[in-house]
């Protein structure tokens, strides 16, 4: 199943879109022109578009940001790290 979010993005003369994919966490926008659907990843959009979907989390951020280490890859990446390095150490000893 495709899990995905829109959050409809406010520039002026443009109908789009961003769509966050819950599963993945990725983003990306649509623009409707007429009858077509235009698809962007995040970093190929206009810039206006990541700039009006900072904008629209604005109201719903949280004041005070709580990390989480379980999601973050950079998290995940010292631990593979860190346990191949304690590893060798033991192995060496």
């Amino acid at each position: 199943m495709i899990f995905q979010m829109a959050i409809d993005l406010n520039i002026e003369g443009k109908e789009a879109q961003a769509i966050i994919d819950i599963e993945t966490g990725l983003i990306g926008f649509v623009e409707k022109l007429g009858k077509e659907t235009i698809e962007y990843n995040y970093f190929n959009c206009p810039k206006n578009f990541r700039i009006a979907f900072i904008e629209a989390l604005t109201g719903i951020a949280a004041e005070k940001h709580n990390s989480n280490f379980e999601i973050c890859r950079k998290a995940e990446a010292a631990e593979m790290l860190q346990n191949l390095w304690k590893n060798n150490s033991e192995t060496k000893s």
